[in-house]
């Protein structure tokens, strides 16, 4: 197997099993989970969510998806990287966006609306 791809595929690997993790907990929170949980699984969440962010936001990460993109030759591969390349710049646009504050030109009415909307969230 490829170097890269196998590699590629286990950070997908560990960025799904956190994802299932905190989708499970998210389920249990809305259904069946104890109100004496929620400190216990707030914290559980944050570590969660640290090492899901951390596994996909280094460097390492975009020197990964650059190697495999290289090696794929398959749609499959090609898929599995696109995606994933997706998925980080979506995070760091996202963390960009959040890091600056309204605009007061014209153009950043948008901006504004948006960053009123989740500084209330």
């Amino acid at each position: 197997m490829k170097e890269h791809i196998a590699e590629l595929r286990t950070l997908e690997r560990n960025l799904y099993a956190y994802n299932y993790a905190l989708g499970l907990m998210t389920y249990d929170e809305a259904t069946a989970a104890p109100s004496e949980s929620a400190e216990g699984r707030a914290e559980a969440a944050e570590v969660l969510s640290r090492a899901q962010f951390n596994t996909l936001v280094q460097p390492s990460t975009d020197a990964l998806l650059d190697a495999a993109e290289a090696e794929a030759d398959t749609e499959q591969e090609k898929a599995e990287v696109r995606e994933l390349r997706i998925s980080l710049t979506y995070l760091l646009v996202t963390l960009l966006f959040l890091a600056r504050p309204p605009r007061s030109h014209p153009t950043g009415t948008l901006t504004r609306c948006c960053w009123t909307s989740l500084s209330a969230a």
